[in-house]
C-alpha cells in the first residue's frame, strides 16, 4: 500500500476529481482550465517557473487553513465556540432535536442533534453566518444530501435519484448566490474560503462553477465528524464504567464552572479518551483508497494496464484478524491504551495516507474531544429506558459511503439529559 502512496505520477486519482467537478457542473474546459491543462499558459512564477494548477492550489489553501498554527487555531475557536453555545442548557432544551421536556430534563434524539449542531457549526465557522441568511433551509439540504449521496458513487439514472440530485441542486444554488453576494457582506469567512474563491476566479470559472467545487469541499468538511461524535457518545452512555473513566480523565480540562475547555490537556493528557476515540474510528470508518493507473506500471510484480482501477476498502483492513486479533470486530474501548504502537499499525487508515492523508484529521479530533468533554461534564446523561428494547444502533454496512459510516436508517441513541447538580 506505502508503493500506493508513494506513487503520485502515474497512479493517480485525478480522473476521480474530474468525475465529481463534471457532476457539480464544471464544464469540460473549466476542469482543463482547474487543471492546468488548457492551451493558455499557466502563470509563472519569478523564478520563471510554471506555477502549481488551480487543482493543486485548492489542496494547498486548504492545508494551510489546517495545518499552519494561526489559519487553524482560527478555525478551532470558531467551532468550539459554536459547540460551547450549542451545549448550552437553554439552547439545548429548545433544540429541535430535543423529544420532550420533563422538569429538570430533556430527552433527545441524539442522531438527529449531532447533525443539526455539527454540520452546521462547521459550515458556519468555515463561511460565516451568511450562508444560513441566505438559505435558512440549507441545513436540511445538506442533511438529504448526505443520506442519498450513494447514488452518485453508484450513478443511478436521474429517475432514480431525484432526491440526490435536488439536494445537490440547492445545495450549489446556496453556495453560488453565496458568491455572488459581495465580499464586503461575508467577510467572515476563513482564510481557505476567500484564498480558493480567488484562486478559482482567476482561472474564469462562473459563480455556480466556484460554487460547484465550494460544494465538494463542504461534503468533505462536515461529512464525518457529525458521525463520529455521533458513535462516541452512544459507547460511552452504553457503557456506565467507560463514562465513569472517561469523566474522570477530562475533568481536569474542565474549568470550575464547567463552561471552559483545556483544549490542550484534552488532547495530550488524556490517554484513555484518545484511545477510546482510535476505536471508535477503527470500528466505523469506511473510507478507501481509489486511484487509476495512468500509464502502464509495474506494482507488486505486476505490469498494471493504463486504465486500470484500483480501490483498498480501509474497513476490510480494520476489521482484518491478522492484524487485530480474535476480537477485530468487537468494540474494545482500551484496545489503543494497551498496545500504542497500533495507531501506527497499515492496518489503521481513519484519515488515508500519503499526499492524500486528511488535512482535517486534528481538527476532527478536538471537535469530537469537546463535545465528549463539554456534554459529559456539564451533564448527567442516561439512556432513555420507556423506549423499548433501546439497543446499540447497528452500524449501516449495506449503503455505499466514505468516511465515517452512520447508523441504520431509524436507528437512534434517545439520551435523557440533565445539568450536573454542583
Amino acid at each position: 500500500m506505502q508503493e500506493l502512496y508513494r506513487n503520485s505520477s502515474t497512479i493517480t486519482w485525478d480522473n476521480l476529481i474530474k468525475d465529481m467537478y463534471s457532476f457539480v457542473g464544471l464544464s469540460p474546459r473549466s476542469i482543463s482550465k482547474v487543471w492546468g491543462e488548457t492551451h493558455e499558459q499557466l502563470a509563472t512564477s519569478d523564478f520563471k517557473t510554471p506555477t502549481r494548477s488551480v487543482h493543486e492550489m485548492t489542496s494547498e489553501y486548504h492545508r494551510q487553513q489546517l495545518l499552519t498554527a494561526a489559519n487553524a487555531e482560527n478555525l478551532v475557536q470558531r467551532i468550539i465556540l459554536g459547540l460551547e453555545k450549542s451545549l448550552s442548557w437553554n439552547i439545548l432544551r429548545k433544540h429541535p432535536a430535543c423529544i420532550r421536556i420533563s422538569g429538570d430534563s430533556i430527552t433527545l434524539s441524539l442522531w438527529e442533534w449531532c447533525n443539526e449542531v455539527i454540520i452546521k457549526s462547521s459550515a458556519t465557522a468555515y463561511y460565516g453566518h451568511k450562508i444560513f441568511e441566505i438559505n435558512p433551509n440549507l441545513l436540511q439540504a445538506m442533511k438529504s444530501w448526505e443520506a442519498t449521496n450513494w447514488k452518485f458513487m453508484y450513478k443511478l439514472p436521474e429517475f432514480m435519484a431525484r432526491d440526490m440530485i435536488n439536494a445537490r441542486s440547492e445545495f450549489i444554488d446556496t453556495l453560488c448566490k453565496y458568491f455572488e453576494t459581495p465580499e464586503k457582506d461575508r467577510s467572515d469567512a476563513l482564510y481557505f474560503v476567500k484564498a480558493m474563491e480567488e484562486e478559482i476566479r482567476a482561472a474564469g470559472l462562473s459563480d455556480r462553477e466556484i460554487a460547484g467545487i465550494h460544494m465538494l469541499h463542504l461534503w468533505a468538511i462536515t461529512a464525518n465528524v457529525y458521525k463520529a461524535a455521533f458513535w462516541a457518545i452512544a459507547h460511552i452512555v452504553h457503557r456506565p464504567e467507560l463514562l465513569a473513566q472517561i469523566r474522570a480523565e477530562i475533568a481536569p480540562a474542565m474549568g470550575i464552572d464547567g463552561e471552559a475547555v483545556d483544549l490542550k490537556y484534552l488532547t495530550e493528557d488524556c490517554p484513555r479518551l484518545e484511545a477510546f476515540f482510535n476505536e471508535v474510528l477503527r470500528i466505523n470508518s469506511a473510507g478507501a483508497l481509489a486511484r487509476e493507473v495512468m500509464t502502464p506500471t509495474l506494482f507488486s510484480g505486476k505490469v498494471l494496464a493504463k486504465g486500470t482501477k484500483i480501490m483498498i476498502p480501509y474497513r476490510q483492513l480494520h476489521l482484518d484478524g491478522q492484524a487485530w486479533g480474535p476480537s477485530a470486530r468487537d468494540f474494545d474501548a482500551e484496545r489503543f491504551l494497551k498496545d500504542k504502537s497500533l495507531t501506527r499499525s497499515q492496518s489503521f487508515r481513519p484519515f488515508g495516507g500519503g499526499h492524500t492523508l486528511c488535512p482535517g484529521r486534528f481538527i476532527a479530533k478536538k471537535s469530537v474531544y469537546t463535545i465528549v468533554a463539554l456534554l459529559f461534564s456539564r451533564y448527567d446523561v442516561t439512556l432513555e429506558t420507556s423506549t423499548a428494547n433501546q439497543k446499540f444502533p447497528r452500524i449501516d454496512d449495506v449503503t455505499a459511503g466514505i468516511g465515517t459510516m452512520a447508523p441504520m436508517p431509524g436507528e437512534d441513541v434517545k439520551l435523557v439529559i440533565e445539568p450536573m447538580k454542583k
